[in-house]
């Protein structure tokens, strides 16, 4: 979806651990899948691992061999059993409330699985808010490459330099300094500690706190 001409930028959210409290459910959901295919894992391996691979990538690397289609379905399967449970964070649904009323476009760039990410956007009612949504498992470079954020840009129709990638990871930020994208490190997940990068993006501790960020009160 294009953006307007009266619209004054994008912002652009990572899914898990920023919109979503599912970072511990989606690597469960790695989990679970390596064990019904016989590799046994945690959830710390998981996660040391899946902020630089997209998901065929990461069950590869415990597999130790490529993944077949059969065995991404299956994970999609598990993926969309557990993180279709999986809340908002409190303020998410009113921060896009603003963001749109002030004249933001919103999108998604995440690492997850199309068939995940998708479940997890409408089962909250929230998949029609984004104008562009891009997942890991559609050919894109993993983050920090700023292949998919650039690509979510051209999506909107705005230029990097009007956007702003909020993101919970040190992976997030870099990929928005290397999109040069404003980076917003969101620190509301419990136990979160974003790592400043680049040009030590601004910390947000609520999502209502995006939002004097931006300066985009009204």
């Amino acid at each position: 979806m294009p953006l307007r001409g009266d619209v004054r930028g994008a912002v652009v959210f990572d899914l898990d651990g920023t919109l979503v409290d599912s970072t511990e459910v989606a690597a469960q959901a790695y989990v679970r899948t390596l064990a019904d295919l016989g590799v046994q894992a945690s959830a710390q391996q998981v996660r040391d691992v899946w902020d630089v691979r997209s998901t065929s990538q990461v069950l590869a690397h415990f597999l130790r061999r490529p993944c077949r289609a059969s065995e991404l379905e299956l994970y999609g399967r598990t993926a969309v059993a557990a993180l279709t449970d999986a809340p908002l964070f409190p303020g998410i649904t009113s921060l896009l409330d603003h963001l749109e009323r002030v004249g933001y476009a919103l999108g998604v760039l995440t690492g997850a699985a199309r068939v995940a990410a998708d479940a997890v956007l409408a089962r909250h009612g929230i998949a029609t808010r984004f104008g562009a949504v891009l997942c890991g498992d559609e050919g894109i470079a993993p983050k920090p490459s700023p292949e998919g954020l650039l690509a979510v840009c051209a999506r909107l129709g705005v230029s990097p330099a009007t956007t702003a990638y909020v993101g919970d990871t040190a992976t997030d930020l870099a990929c928005a300094s290397a999109a040069g994208v404003r980076g917003i490190a969101a620190a509301w997940r419990p136990g979160s500690h974003p790592d400043a990068v680049g040009d030590d993006p601004p910390l947000a501790r609520t999502p209502s706190a995006v939002v004097d960020v931006l300066g985009a009160g009204v």
